[in-house]
């Protein structure tokens, strides 16, 4: 293939040069499997997207995806390394657009469970798609036949928006470089604390979001204030609260790869607006407006706007002033598993997780595989027990109605 990038693409790509802002997924999946198997189901589900088999090039005013031959690089954890370490370090670990393939896959194996650790570069993917890429992996190993795609469409193109030429000029000389050294773009090694909740409780938490007027989204956004309040990390200011809009599944197009992602910007005063479920509902009103088509298709014109108004470091300086966040909130709902059909099935996936840069975010990814959610924390300041206060802020107002038991990350009812 060969496309310029977008400007949701484009945004990515830029950030990325300063900070990793990649996101990692991870998958538990049943059975263990040769290295050949999964080159071989990597390979077939590379050949698939047009996006996975790019890389990045520039001439400093246009910035395209250009077909590459570099395989996905498949690596296999010693038996002594926690997936979870591993992810951690992926995070900070930057990408080489021009010489590495655009996703990085792990593989970590204990009793006849395999847990895939997917890394990608944000540029080509988001959650959904990293589900896909997780699925049509699983698809490869069990034999099934994957479609060779033959576009990848930008969101842009999803929303119709049309290609604008840049308007402005190559940067002069003495400005800010736009790429710093590979050893400094992965900043700290974040930290990742995760919860599993068992079938029984997310189901009372369904019930729980539904009688009180609002999500499992809202609810458990407001359990992550809640427990950064209790903690003593989020400050009592108004916060930023990002929680990203799929447009994939909003448009009904469910298989591609690529960035198709609008976001919910919400501002939550810590002080004025303390309740549990004023929150909780407040997150889920202003999440289903920034749904709307029309809200959609506002935000990609602005940011097609400013990429191509601004040179790329101008473009850069204004989407860093505009990344500072105190949480994002990933949901990706439920996972259907239905058409894993073979020996590789999903039992559990864990994340999304990304960062913008900004030091002090957090960030959390929110999935329910197989009737039972979990929930994955990532942060590169020092916060153990986070996922403990988060756990209390639930016991407190969601599951009322029945005895509960939280041991070894798993939260279920004795």
């Amino acid at each position: 293939m060969h496309r310029l990038l977008r400007a949701s693409e484009k945004r990515f790509w830029l950030l990325d040069r300063i900070n990793s802002t990649h996101l990692i997924l991870a998958a538990e999946i049943s059975g263990c499997y040769s290295i050949t198997q999964w080159r071989e189901a990597v390979d077939r589900m590379q050949r698939r997207h047009p996006l996975l088999r790019a890389s990045i090039e520039t001439d400093g005013i246009e910035v395209w995806f250009n077909e590459s031959a570099i395989d996905i690089s498949i690596e296999r954890l010693d038996e002594t390394v926690d997936w979870v370490t591993y992810a951690a370090k992926q995070l900070a670990t930057p990408f080489d657009t021009n010489n590495d393939a655009l996703i990085r896959v792990g593989i970590s194996e204990a009793h006849n469970i395999s847990t895939v650790v997917l890394t990608a570069h944000h540029s080509i993917a988001d959650g959904i798609s990293a589900v896909n890429i997780i699925k049509e992996t699983i698809s490869g190993l069990n034999g099934q036949p994957l479609r060779v795609l033959e576009n990848a469409p930008a969101c842009e193109s999803l929303l119709a928006i049309e290609t604008a030429r840049p308007t402005f000029s190559a940067p002069q000389k003495g400005a800010m470089p736009l790429v710093y050294p590979m050893e400094k773009r992965g900043g700290l090694v974040p930290k990742i604390e995760r919860i599993e909740f068992s079938p029984e409780i997310t189901s009372l938490l369904r019930r729980a979001a539904s009688q009180n007027g609002t999500t499992m989204h809202g609810l458990l956004t407001s359990a992550c204030l809640n427990a950064g309040r209790r903690a003593g990390i989020f400050q009592p200011r108004p916060l930023k609260i990002v929680s990203p809009v799929d447009i994939k599944r909003r448009i009904g197009l469910t298989d591609v790869v690529g960035v198709h992602l609008s976001a919910a910007i919400h501002n939550v005063d810590a002080i004025q607006n303390n309740d549990f479920w004023n929150v909780a509902r407040q997150i889920t009103e202003e999440a289903r407006s920034a749904a709307s088509m029309e809200r959609i298709r506002a935000q990609a014109k602005s940011l097609e706007a400013l990429m191509v108004q601004n040179n790329f470091h101008t473009a850069l300086d204004l989407l860093m002033r505009h990344r500072e966040r105190d949480l994002m909130v990933t949901n990706l709902g439920s996972i259907d598993t239905a058409q894993d059909l073979g020996q590789a099935s999903v039992r559990r996936i864990w994340g999304p997780l990304a960062f913008s840069g900004h030091l002090g975010e957090f960030t959390v990814g929110i999935v329910t595989t197989n009737r039972s959610l979990t929930l994955c924390v990532g942060s590169r300041m020092l916060f153990k027990g986070f996922t403990n206060d988060i756990v209390a802020a639930i016991l407190e107002n969601c599951v009322l109605d029945a005895s509960a038991r939280y041991q070894d990350g798993l939260l279920t009812v004795t």
